[in-house]
């Protein structure tokens, strides 16, 4: 039986990425999603499977826009941040 110290470690930076990444989005769903979640990983909460949990959170301006909604005003306190 190999030692586990012999194990290839090749994989361990990508496998840790996955899990921090993984950690991240639960943590940011629990507390709920802002613009900065979205922004910060948009190929998981628009075109993946966050989609449906940011389609249920209103961004917080009036209009009744949600995070997966081009809001104006989210789009201006973006450009101010920039």
């Amino acid at each position: 039986m190999p030692s586990p110290m012999s194990a290839d470690r090749s994989s361990w930076p990508s496998r840790t990425h996955e899990a921090v990444t993984r950690m991240r989005r639960r943590h940011a769903a629990r507390r709920g999603l802002t613009p900065a979640d979205i922004a910060a990983d948009p190929e998981y909460w628009i075109a993946g499977p966050g989609r449906v949990l940011a389609e249920a959170t209103p961004c917080g301006h009036p209009g009744g826009y949600r995070l997966t909604d081009s809001c104006p005003a989210c789009d201006a306190d973006e450009e101010t941040h920039r």
